[in-house]
């Protein structure tokens, strides 16, 4: 009798036990899960916040490109009518120690392509700010005779010197806007790749133009309003 009782005790409490530790063992899998679904998710955000801010890098040369370089890109003469410009947007700048999982992944060589793309973008702000504060020094310094109150532009005296450094910056700011925005716009369209694959499903960003998507959005409402219209016109034949 007491054998048997002592079976049955033995029997609860192993039961017992091997409960306790499936739960273990179930809470454990289950804390990892959620470990590598947090991860998933907080990398995720991150490259988007990487993309957003390639994209405001991208925007800040932009106008500087077509406000203040494209107006005179053709004229031979462009490096003695720059105004005065200022670009006043603050750029976001690019998470790196967010995103370092890119190296090592199937794509490691994106991490260095980024980070190439933001110096392009530091390159570009500092030459703006270095033209700009030239040409405010070369008008403090120099004689104007002329000066135009709606364009700006204005007739002075001046070293062939400093005509020469003016135009040598003017062209400089030129060559760096022309190789830094394909760089960067190339680089959102990899980093677009590796986000829709290493995270299939989730969302991803892409850089399109104002006029692109003017005209998808057109193209949407021309097909939405079409399909209402032969729907309406097929429920009149029906009925």
């Amino acid at each position: 009798m007491s054998n048997d009782a002592t079976i049955t005790i033995l029997t609860s409490f192993g039961s017992a036990a091997a409960g306790a530790l499936l739960g273990s063992l179930s809470a454990f899998y289950l804390g990892i899960r959620k470990q590598k679904n947090d991860k998933k998710e907080n990398d995720h955000a991150s490259l988007l916040r990487a993309h957003y801010a390639l994209i405001s890098q991208w925007n800040i040369i932009e106008g500087i490109r077509k406000d203040l370089l494209e107006p005179m890109r053709d004229d031979p003469k462009r490096f003695l009518k720059f105004p005065v410009y200022y670009a006043f947007a603050q750029p976001v700048r690019v998470p790196f120690s967010e995103i370092s999982f890119i190296a090592q992944s199937d794509n490691p060589n994106l991490l260095q392509e980024i980070h190439i793309s933001e110096q392009k973008f530091d390159s570009v702000v500092n030459a703006h700010k270095l033209l700009t504060s030239k040409i405010e020094n070369f008008y403090s310094r120099s004689d104007v005779q002329e000066f135009n109150f709606e364009t700006g532009h204005s007739r002075v005296n001046a070293s062939s010197k400093d005509i020469y450094m003016i135009k040598k910056w003017t062209d400089n700011l030129y060559d760096l806007v022309d190789s830094a925005l394909p760089k960067i716009k190339k680089d959102l369209e990899l980093l677009t790749t590796f986000t829709k694959t290493k995270f299939k499903g989730m969302t991803a960003l892409q850089l399109v133009s104002i006029e692109s998507h003017q005209k998808e959005k057109k193209k949407d409402d021309f097909a939405s309003d079409y399909s209402l219209r032969k729907w309406g016109r097929h429920f009149f034949e029906i009925f």
